[in-house]
């Protein structure tokens, strides 16, 4: 159902990197080019739905072999900005008519899944990895400490879930109303501020894992494929015996493209592709 969120990191290598045989996993819900993945709507509006398990392989067993015979896997991750994709979210799904089913037997507010944890729960902890990836030497204010960043975040993702549920069927006259019911009856501040709770931190078992905690799961996106990046070069300098002086790219190699960057540069960033890609 999600395995962007699930999968544990020697899974994600395997999966992408070494053909491992997926039988018993779930089907990603985020939408895949062609060795690239875009989160421009993960489980969204732009999904594509297709057997994970079979593209995957597809992956792995499609690439090309550099000239030692070893494969290399390229990875594009479209990327949205936050703040677009929460106000985008709300206009497109308070129209009149709604351009999606889902909203109309939704939970914005249900953020656990069927193991009882939270999207909250899986994505902290990798977006806490990732500032000690980047930033473990060089961090000098407390409050950017992997231990006080957890509490924060931890802090800020309950407040949002009491704010998703004091604007959800809170008020006796809407208890049977759905959640696009919601969004039309809220003046405009309250419906983005409900839709972008929903984007935030859902876990979309909801609405059949269609939409839901999508500004939460792109940064673990990130910050995993950045991870399985380093684990990849770290794998390469053990092979090569530490003779490539640090500069080895490993198996992996992520090219994450803002599609906001991308439309503003169109040039510059398909000059970037083409050089990334041959």
């Amino acid at each position: 159902e999600s395995p962007d969120l699930f999968c544990d990191d020697d899974i994600l290598k395997k999966a992408f990197v070494g053909g491992a045989d997926l039988a018993g996993s779930d089907p990603p819900t985020e939408s895949t080019a062609v060795g690239g993945t875009s989160d421009g709507g993960v489980g969204g509006k732009n999904a594509k739905r297709h057997d994970g398990r079979r593209h995957l392989r597809h992956v792995t067993e499609s690439n090309d072999e550099d000239k030692k015979g070893k494969k290399k896997v390229k990875i594009i991750h479209f990327v949205r900005n936050p703040f677009d994709m929460v106000v985008s979210n709300y206009l497109y799904h308070s129209q009149d008519p709604t351009p999606e089913k889902w909203v109309h037997v939704d939970d914005p507010c249900q953020n656990l899944y069927k193991n009882g944890k939270s999207l909250a729960s899986h994505v902290i902890p990798t977006l806490v990895s990732g500032l000690e990836l980047h930033s473990a030497k060089n961090i000098t204010n407390s409050s950017l400490h992997p231990s006080s960043l957890q509490e924060t975040m931890q802090k800020n993702l309950a407040d949002i879930a009491s704010l998703c549920r004091s604007l959800y069927r809170s008020d006796p006259s809407l208890l049977n109303k759905t959640f696009y019911e919601h969004l039309l009856h809220h003046d405009k501040w309250n419906g983005l501020r409900l839709s972008s709770a929903q984007m935030i931190a859902a876990s979309s078992v909801a609405n059949g894992h269609k939409a839901g905690g999508d500004v939460l799961r792109m940064a673990n996106n990130i910050v995993r494929f950045e991870r399985l990046k380093e684990q990849s070069k770290k794998a390469e300098r053990r092979r090569s015996g530490g003779g490539g002086g640090g500069k080895e790219e490993g198996d992996v190699r992520v090219l994450t493209v803002s599609m906001d960057d991308f439309i503003k540069n169109a040039t510059t960033n398909i000059m970037k592709f083409m050089d990334f890609v041959f």
